[in-house]
């Protein structure tokens, strides 16, 4: 298995996380990341929470700033008033 080739006192979830990220999820550009956050839109019915979450998720395929993560996140609310309170 993949974890065989991982020293015993490195075996963790952690380890096998960054060891399937690196396998199956591409690094994107930052303009390219920048695009798909600021393509994500808060969908009807989806909790605060749960947006922000899939904005990071995005934001961890590249290199972008928290500063992108912040300005798509107000972008994409689905209430123009709560992104203003926000």
């Amino acid at each position: 298995t993949v974890m065989e080739s991982v020293p015993e006192d490195e075996e963790n979830i952690n380890t096998l996380a960054g060891m399937l990220r690196a396998k199956y999820m591409t690094q994107r550009t930052g303009p390219e990341v920048v695009d798909l956050l600021n393509a994500r839109r808060q969908m009807r019915g989806e909790r605060l929470v749960e947006y922000a979450r899939s904005l990071r998720e995005i934001g961890e395929r590249g290199d972008v700033g928290e500063d992108w993560l912040v300005n798509a996140f107000l972008k994409g609310m689905s209430s123009n008033e709560g992104a203003t309170h926000v």
